[in-house]
């Protein structure tokens, strides 16, 4: 899989559903290309690789795929009910060409009916003739007209306006590699385009990984939009809408590449169309506009008549600037009557673990386990308060490509922002409320302006980063020495984190007049992607001294009996606070044979077991028996040693770094530092990025 954006965006369809039938209202770029139904190449020359930042042209109607195809993969990878090959869609052609034939010839046989009672009656033979003539034009004139896609625009207009049944969830049609991606929606029988449902719960947020249904998606959607009062209108006849993003993903990454668009843009557009469309028929009337350009300029040509309607419709120019942004890889940053939305495909560049060599990353990519982007589930977004921002590009730049008002509150947070201190510092330092600060913090990751760090200290560790863009150092190597003549050069400083054992940022430092300089040139080093943090995880390890100790002392209160040539350990089988059934979270050895008894009414199982140490992986959710062992940790230990040790035991659990859990629990590092010197042989202690 490519770590590369590659939206393989290839135009966007409007159409929608009368009592005439489905209609192909407009499409964007007024002429794209098809491919030939071929997947776009695996491999691209993508722009964003040349440089730091994604740029897009604005004038150009294309999308940023190249005009090159691969042959056809002989296996059919498309296992889908709605797949249909290029050729069968052809084949239908011809079926629709003789389907209209026989349409325009009823309809001039109920008017040759009409015309019988005049004056000069056309004969059977006219009309036969009429009949034909009449079709051949018609004929002659559709096959003339400009193609999308390689299809007729009636027949494609019918092929992405599905029945009733389709409506209201994801619609996905495969032309051998090319994909047909929408929401199309309906109006309900209750004559509304959006229905109030009782909400039965709510949604708890998901990372587009997870495992959701299409459906459950479209709902989550739904309630994320809220309730609206439909708007009447008498005159709208329309019955349908569908936004259907065109795509011919590679082939190997033609389910991934789909469900992102999906999820990410077409699925988000389509429902603020509707929540529009709704509150004052804006869909439709747009429609009619677009409609209306197009019959009165039947004479222009496909440029011209575009530039008038694209001054026309605001929903045109949506479309437009949509497929602009997304095509590019850039944010679509749309006005949709008075409502702003932004939808983007994220990049990819952050990494938990380091990606292999063979596959390109973009310029900047970085190391982090910590760092807060559009995938980041619920639990990693709870940290973003004790989070700093690190701002990508110069602030007073930010505020002016962002265009937002220098004296507004988002613009003054804008510029107070510093990666040493976390949000609540700073929500408390401008006097905000730390809900506000983290929406602004939110948005700045989204629009791609910044991204979120554990705040800057200059006790921790910093290393160069193993995915450090090295390949362009020179070019870093002067703008560092603009940015910081005083400091040594480049190489210099990079050397000065790598030559060594990993030491704490303050070793480098000369002395306390540097630290402020030192720091603004870590800063530099984490924004290009040079330089990242070495972090504390702890796990909780139980020696089997602890747990035959703990084995005694049951043993002592009659509630298990040893034998004689083995050893046992206890598996708490209760439930624990979600009624789901507890089976342990150890990690060691284990291969005997397992004994059931009872004790205290409780299910337990006792497992003959080799004598190795047990890592506790959720010490949270630790059983009876391994709280004691948890307990004959501590013990022994000053009671304000075994206070903080209990306020910390839920984080040892080698995903919550400690830099971050002093921050959260307002402890200090020299407190930390004790505690855990304390209990060093119960610990497993790593540092990692």
């Amino acid at each position: 899989m490519s770590f590369l954006p590659n939206p393989c965006l290839l135009g966007i369809l409007l159409s929608i559903s009368t009592h005439n039938g489905p209609q192909l209202v407009f499409h964007y770029p007024p002429k794209p290309k098809d491919f030939g139904f071929k997947a776009t190449p695996f491999a691209l020359d993508n722009d964003l690789l040349d440089s730091d930042e994604s740029s897009s042209d604005e004038d150009s109607d294309t999308s940023s795929v190249t005009d090159e195809a691969v042959g056809k993969n002989d296996s059919n990878i498309f296992q889908d009910p709605n797949y249909v090959s290029g050729q069968t869609l052809l084949d239908l052609l011809d079926e629709q060409d003789r389907r209209r034939a026989a349409k325009e010839a009823r309809r001039l046989m109920k008017e040759s009916k009409k015309n019988s009672i005049s004056s000069n009656p056309r004969t059977s033979s006219e009309i036969n003739s009429l009949r034909s003539s009449d079709h051949h034009h018609h004929h002659h004139n559709k096959k003339s007209e400009n193609k999308v896609f390689g299809f007729d625009v009636e027949f494609l207009s019918e092929i992405v306006t599905p029945p009733r049944q389709m409506c209201n969830s994801r619609f996905e049609l495969a032309v051998d590699d090319m994909a047909f991606l929408g929401l199309p929606i309906h109006i309900n029988e209750e004559g509304q385009w959006r229905t109030s449902a009782p909400k039965t719960g709510k949604h708890s947020k998901r990372s587009k990984g997870s495992n959701i249904s299409r459906e459950e998606e479209v709902e989550m959607l739904e309630e994320e939009e809220g309730d609206v009062e439909e708007g009447a209108s008498t005159e709208n006849t329309m019955s349908m809408f569908n936004i259907v993003f065109v795509m011919n993903p590679p082939v190997v990454e033609f389910n991934h590449r789909i469900d992102e668009m999906f999820h990410y843009v077409v699925s988000r557009l389509a429902m603020v169309l509707r929540y529009e469309q709704a509150k004052s028929d804006y869909v439709w009337l747009e429609s009619q506009k677009i409609l209306k350009v197009k019959e009165q300029n039947e004479d222009l040509s496909i440029n011209e008549l575009y530039d008038k309607i694209l001054k026309e419709s605001s929903l045109a120019q949506t479309i437009a600037q949509c497929f602009k942004s997304i095509s590019t890889s850039n944010i679509a940053d749309l006005q949709i009557q008075d409502k702003m939305i932004s939808l983007q495909i994220p990049l990819k560049k952050q990494f938990k673990s380091l990606p292999p060599k063979t596959e390109p990353v973009l310029p900047g990519s970085f190391l982090a386990s910590t760092a807060i982007d559009e995938t980041s589930t619920e639990e990693e977004e709870e940290n973003i308060g004790y989070m700093a921002l690190l701002l990508l590009d110069d602030a007073e730049k930010i505020v002016s490509e962002l265009k937002i008002e220098q004296g507004s509150q988002l613009a003054q947070f804008i510029k107070s922002i510093s990666p040493t201190l976390s949000l609540y510092s700073l929500s408390q330092s401008n006097g905000m409320e730390p809900l506000q600060v983290a929406s602004f913090a939110k948005h700045l990751i989204y629009w791609r302006r910044a991204r979120a760090v554990v705040p800057l200290n200059p006790k921790s560790v910093f290393i160069v980063s193993p995915m450090a863009p090295l390949h362009n150092l020179g070019e870093r190597i002067i703008s560092f020495r603009q940015e910081f003549p005083s400091l040594p050069s480049l190489p210099s400083f990079l050397s000065l984190l790598s030559n060594a054992k990993p030491r704490s940022f303050m070793a480098i430092i000369p002395s306390k007049d540097h630290k402020g300089i030192y720091l603004d040139a870590l800063s530099w080093l984490m924004r290009y992607g040079y330089v990242t943090q070495l972090l504390i995880f702890v796990w909780l390890k139980i020696p089997n001294r602890i747990k035959i100790a703990v084995e005694e002392d049951l043993e002592r209160e009659g509630l298990t009996k040893k034998t004689k040539d083995s050893k046992f350990k206890f598996a708490d089988l209760s439930t624990d606070a979600t009624g789901k059934e507890k089976t342990g979270n150890r990690s060691g050895s284990s291969s005997s044979s397992q004994i059931r008894s009872v004790w205290n009414g409780q299910d337990m199982v006792i497992e003959e077991e080799d004598e190795d140490d047990t890592i506790l992986l959720e010490p949270e959710r630790a059983t009876a028996v391994e709280r004691r062992w948890i307990s004959k940790v501590i013990k022994g230990q000053p009671p304000e040693q075994a206070a903080l040790f209990h306020k910390l035991v839920r984080y040892l659990n080698g995903k919550t770094p400690l830099e971050l859990v002093m921050l959260k629990e307002n402890i200090s590092r020299h407190d930390v530092r004790k505690l855990l010197h304390g209990i060093n042989d119960y610990i497993i202690s790593v540092k990692h990025w």
